[in-house]
């Protein structure tokens, strides 16, 4: 039997992108492995008892920090959070590290079927989430 699931939650701070992974000669690294852990110990609370089966529907917003070099004008616009966010870091990195920081809460990550992401300025860095399964109406 498949439960329900609607978690929402923020993790507060700079929003954090994948790192590539580092490799020599019989090693591999993941430079994004301590930041991760950081991350998941912040959600934590919100992990399911069970891992999450089923399709997957993340909503997810990056809040990144408004730059101190800009000009006033550009700052109090981008503190409304709606100025889209188009520098670095990477949308798709971004949601890369969040998928795999988030493992503990489903099976595979290839169970998210759709994602909502979006990427803005804000005076409040953080990362928000949703995630729903077993949606009304989805055959599985």
């Amino acid at each position: 039997m498949s439960h329900q699931y609607n978690i929402k939650f923020t993790v507060r701070g700079d929003p954090k992108a994948q790192q590539r992974h580092r490799s020599g000669k019989g090693w591999m690294y993941d430079p994004s492995k301590g930041a991760k852990a950081t991350f998941l110990l912040l959600a934590h609370k919100h992990i399911p008892k069970q891992p999450i089966e089923g399709p997957i529907f993340i909503k997810v917003r990056y809040y990144m920090p408004i730059p101190t070099s800009w000009p006033k004008y550009r700052k109090k616009a981008a503190e409304t959070e709606l100025l889209p966010h188009i520098k670095t870091p990477d949308l798709d990195n971004l949601i890369k590290f969040t998928l795999d920081a988030l493992a503990p809460y489903w099976i595979d990550d290839r169970q998210v079927y759709l994602m909502d992401p979006g990427k803005y300025y804000s005076p409040i860095p953080r990362t928000e989430i949703v995630i729903q399964s077993d949606l009304p109406g989805l055959i599985q």
